[in-house]
């Protein structure tokens, strides 16, 4: 075996071994891997887990959300033709003019309407764009609603009907 060197050299060695950092041949690389890439991993795995969670727990929610809004849309339909029907049965057989002249439809659209959360109003309007029927009022002025919006929106469907005269009964089954 080789001989130690002897003297100020001797002393020297282990202090210059103890300043070497230990790279990666040495004896400390597993702690170091331990200490550094360990709570890393832990970090991520958890950091998805909660993603996870998150994710899992929005959809849940939106579901239940989107399943409530189509639950009330459904009942706001049902209400809207039963009220349509409600009316329909009242005006069979009524022309426009016995249509504006009945006090006991007035009221049934009174009624309809306060009954009814999902209805913000009833009115009854001719072919030609003349509300002659509303909830609100008995005796009703006629008021022309041709130039709006939803009145022109629903004439589409009954452009082919104008050219003729229009039965009360038809209009509402339309629109």
């Amino acid at each position: 075996p080789p001989l130690a060197p002897a003297g100020p050299e001797a002393a020297a060695a282990p202090a210059a071994a103890a300043r070497r950092p230990a790279g990666r041949g040495g004896a400390f690389w597993p702690l170091w891997l331990a200490a550094v890439l360990l709570p890393l991993l832990a970090f991520a795995g958890g950091a998805w887990w909660s993603w996870r969670q998150v994710e899992a727990e929005a959809r849940a929610r939106l579901a239940r959300t989107a399943q409530m809004l189509e639950e009330h849309a459904l009942r706001a339909f049902e209400t809207d033709e039963e009220a349509r029907a409600a009316v329909e049965r009242a005006i069979d057989g009524m022309g426009w003019e016995e249509i504006a002249a009945s006090r006991g439809l007035h009221e049934l659209l009174r009624a309809l309407d306060r009954g009814t959360a999902a209805l913000s109003g009833i009115g009854l309007v001719r072919p030609d764009g003349w509300m002659v029927a509303v909830a609100a009022e008995f005796p009703f002025r006629p008021v022309d609603v041709a130039d709006r919006e939803y009145y022109r929106a629903n004439l589409a469907g009954l452009a082919d009907d104008l050219e003729e005269p229009c039965r009360p009964r038809e209009v509402v089954r339309r629109l």
